[in-house]
């Protein structure tokens, strides 16, 4: 699978500076795979609304809109924005290369999980971690974020 994201996300391209409107349309991130059927996609965001996120049968993503953290090097082949957040889905976890940001639905309170077939994100104080088949997945927050 090649060309669009694990999940739908908002549309209007955001630069790493700019704060996400939580009501913009959705789209695809034309850098990853695709979610099989739309409809099974959920979002969810941090309590604290830092971090967004999309969850679906394909995969997990999500999004931080303060950091502290700088990513690493921007890959030659990314022309979006880079670095604004994480992904996990068949393939492993990765940082994410999007023209979009996932931000907006209900606050998925500390403790508490949403799943989508084999993954799984996790909402606690220290950030968002998000896990997928394979032992594959990501923690992300403001202070720091780690992909295994």
């Amino acid at each position: 699978m090649a060309g669009a994201s694990p999940v739908a996300t908002t549309a209007q391209p955001t630069p790493v500076e700019e704060t996400p409107s939580p009501s913009s349309a959705a789209t695809t991130d034309p850098t990853s795979d695709p979610t099989p059927d739309d409809r099974d996609r959920i979002q969810f965001r941090s309590p604290s609304s830092n971090i967004g996120c999309a969850l679906s049968s394909a995969g997990a993503r999500c999004d931080v809109r303060a950091r502290d953290w700088t990513p690493p090097a921007k890959p030659g082949d990314c022309r979006q924005a880079w670095g604004r957040g994480l992904q996990v889905d068949a393939r492993g976890a990765r940082v994410v290369c999007a023209g979009d940001v996932v931000q907006g639905g209900a606050a998925l309170e500390y403790g508490r999980t949403q799943r989508k077939g084999r993954f799984a994100c996790t909402s606690s104080e220290a950030g968002m971690r998000c896990t997928g088949p394979g032992g594959h997945g990501f923690e992300l927050a403001r202070a720091a974020y780690r992909v295994f």
